[in-house]
């Protein structure tokens, strides 16, 4: 037996999912975005999605700006951020604490681009208690020519 579809009834509309957290202390999937960059997965941006929806709900908390922030640095787009760890400050300065913050911010010094925005977003975050991380990061010369002379300007300007 088989059924026959009334072509004359329309359709039920599909539920809307909800965008918000599915508690206060919970943020979308933005656990598992941060699982998947400590494996060392690429991210593209669409995915982080809902990192972006929580920030805007929640003006006042680091941790989403925090998590897009290192997600640009690992697809080296440096300029941006730096940006989102800026945003991240503004939101809560003891994110500074965040352990990935200052390495990212040192890696974009180095960039011909970014790198005058995240000296200076180094100085205005960390400043002279940065210099043992740039010192480290001089020290390892990874940044090759111009971005070694970066990181000298940077670390002559923390010591004044």
């Amino acid at each position: 037996m088989r059924r026959r579809r009334r072509r004359h009834q329309p359709r039920r509309p599909r539920r809307q999912r909800s965008r918000s957290p599915r508690a206060p202390g919970q943020w979308g999937n933005g656990p598992a975005i941060r699982d998947k960059l400590e494996r060392g997965a690429s991210l593209n941006e669409g995915a982080l999605g809902p990192a972006y929806a929580f920030a805007r709900q929640n003006p006042g908390d680091p941790r989403p700006w925090l998590l897009i922030a290192h997600a640009y640095a690992q697809l080296n787009w440096l300029s941006d951020s730096v940006e989102r760890y800026q945003r991240a400050y503004r939101a809560d300065p003891t994110c500074r604490g965040d352990p990935q913050m200052l390495e990212d911010l040192l890696k974009a010094t180095a960039h011909r681009v970014a790198g005058r925005n995240a000296a200076r977003a180094i100085r205005d975050i960390y400043g002279a208690e940065a210099l043992p991380a740039v010192e480290k990061a001089i020290a390892r010369g990874a940044a090759g020519g111009d971005g070694n002379e970066r990181l000298d300007h940077l670390r002559d300007s923390l010591a004044e």
